[in-house]
This record gives C-alpha cells, structure tokens and sequence, in this order.
C-alpha cells in the first residue's frame, strides 16, 4: 500500500506540510489496511462494509483509489454518529473515563455518570419550570435519542423539557432505567457467548 500511495496524495487529503513528521504520513497505510484484511484472511472477492465516524472517511477514499492496482475490491463504508462525552465532549474520550459509559461499567457507575452528565436545562428548579430547557443542546437528551425504544417517548421528552414539564433530575432518572435495562441484556448475552466463542476462532494464513 505504501508503493500506491504518494507523498503528494497524503499531503493534499490529510492537509501535511513540510513540516509533518514522516510517521504522521505513513500511518494512513496502516489505518486503510484494514479495508483489505477481510479478504486477505477469508479469500472472498466480496466488497467490504466498513462502519465508521466521518472523520475516518479519507483513508477509506484512499483504499478505494488503490484497490483495484492491489487487486481488492473496493471498499465500501457506513457512517455512525458519534456518541457525545457525558462530560460535554464532542464525543466520549478515553482520557476521561467519566466521559464514557463502559459496557464494563457497575450499575452503581452508570448512575453516576448520568446524574452527573452535562444538560441544557436551567440552573434551578424553579427556572426549569418557568422557562423550560433546551433539549437539542443537552447530551442527556442525545443519550436518550440513542437508547430510547420509541420516537413517541423521544418526543414526549423533547416537548416537556421544553415546556418546563420535565426537570433535569428526572430526565436522567428516564435516561438510567433505559441504559440500565440495555446493559442488564447486553451482559447477559456476552455471558452466554463465552460458551461458544471457540466456534468462532479461526486459524489465520496469509497469501
């Protein structure tokens, strides 16, 4: 991949100057590799779907560029939103561990990070009620966007934070029941596939 890809390319698609160290120009090789791994390891001629955030979207334009001088098919992608930090990040963040909500995480974690997660509500009670909140300003409104199971609840919540009907307290309250149910179901479902993760191991061997 390296051999298909020109300094000149890197440059114009990342934004490098002069100045970019050379690690920084190399690693979209790396990053784009991923998009032919599939095929490497299974042999199948099949177009690859990858799921990622659009910020990601530049190294799989690349791969496609390449993919036919390397014999690949090209790859295709799906973009995926990215889930706000708790904290008010444009998205959840290693560095912040309170930012993030961890599939590994205790119930008793869970509920902190949401009773402590930013909102666009008023300051007090009382000015909740008189002027109502801003939703579409609100990471705990766009957890609820992600995790709810109806778009009449999601609804419902949008119209009552606005109206000064829903406080901030009790939307998060809403926001762990719902979080909390998912990762009950979703921590019983790993428990059951430690049984049978041995199916599912392959023996890799690379052309």
């Amino acid at each position: 991949m390296g051999k298909k890809l020109t300094l000149s390319t890197v440059k114009h698609t990342f934004g490098f100057t002069d100045s970019t160290n050379v690690g920084a120009a190399f690693f979209p090789t790396l990053e784009i590799s991923v998009a032919f791994l599939p095929t490497e390891l299974y042999g199948e001629q099949a177009p690859v779907l990858i799921p990622t955030a659009i910020d990601q979207d530049p190294y799989f334009r690349l791969a496609r560029d390449i993919a036919d001088e390397l014999g690949y098919p090209k790859p295709s992608t799906i973009y995926s939103k990215f889930i706000p930090g708790l904290t008010g990040e444009d998205k959840m963040s290693a560095s912040n561990p309170d930012s993030a909500i961890y599939v590994t995480d205790s119930e008793k974690d869970v509920r902190r990070k949401i009773m402590n997660a930013l909102t666009g509500g008023q300051p007090t009670a009382e000015l909740q009620r008189k002027y109502g909140g801003d939703p579409d300003n609100c990471v705990v409104y766009k957890y609820h966007l992600l995790f709810q199971d109806s778009d009449e609840k999601v609804k419902r919540i949008h119209e009552d934070c606005k109206a000064g009907k829903l406080l901030c307290g009790e939307c998060k309250a809403m926001l762990f029941e719902r979080i909390r149910e998912f990762m009950k179901e979703h921590n019983e479902r790993r428990e059951r596939a430690k049984d049978v993760i041995e199916q599912y191991r392959i023996s890799v061997k690379f052309r």
